[in-house]
């Protein structure tokens, strides 16, 4: 392949941040690249802005940002022989105090057995920082209840004492290792 221009490299970056791949081998194992005009319909199926090289950059710094700009992650996988003591939670903390926010969750499991659990942001503790486009979030851990058995959970948080109530859900799966 070619030296790709700086613009290049990046609408194949935001492909690759999006889970395109930018190159693959065919039927026949020859490589391939796929086409900047390619790259640009799927991202735009995706929702992803990238028709001019300001939208490409904006959309790169909001994909590298949104583990910090998403509430909570969709899925977590916690091997049953390493499991976690703590998952966390980001807060966009803004003007409010962490220790006005109180959060609650529910573990439901796949029979509908709910456990029911809840923190204020006093008692809680903050892994990590981050500021992005003018907003403060903190990771916040909580404790990770010990007595899962293996199977699939719907988690689901909620968050008060924030300006805006946050309501998130996720799949929990206690996986065996193989």
């Amino acid at each position: 392949m070619p030296a790709l221009s700086k613009a290049e490299r990046a609408l194949r970056a935001l492909a690759r941040l999006h889970g395109i791949q930018s190159t693959y081998r065919d039927g026949t194992g020859t490589s391939r690249v796929v086409s900047l005009d390619t790259l640009r319909v799927l991202l735009s199926g995706m929702s992803v802005a990238c028709s001019t090289d300001q939208d490409v950059r904006r959309e790169i710094a909001a994909a590298r940002n949104r583990p910090w700009t998403m509430f909570v992650d969709s899925v977590y996988v916690v091997w049953e022989d390493q499991r976690p003591g703590k998952w966390w939670v980001n807060l966009p903390v803004a003007q409010h105090s962490i220790h006005e926010v109180s959060l609650s969750w529910n573990l439901v499991n796949e029979s509908g057995k709910r456990q029911c659990f809840e923190v204020s942001g006093r008692a809680s503790s903050i892994m990590s920082t981050h500021t992005w486009d003018g907003m403060d979030y903190v990771r916040m851990a909580l404790p990770y209840p010990e007595d899962c058995e293996l199977g699939y959970y719907r988690l689901q948080v909620r968050a008060k004492g924030l300006a805006n109530q946050l309501d998130g859900e996720a799949l929990m799966i206690v996986a065996p290792r193989q």
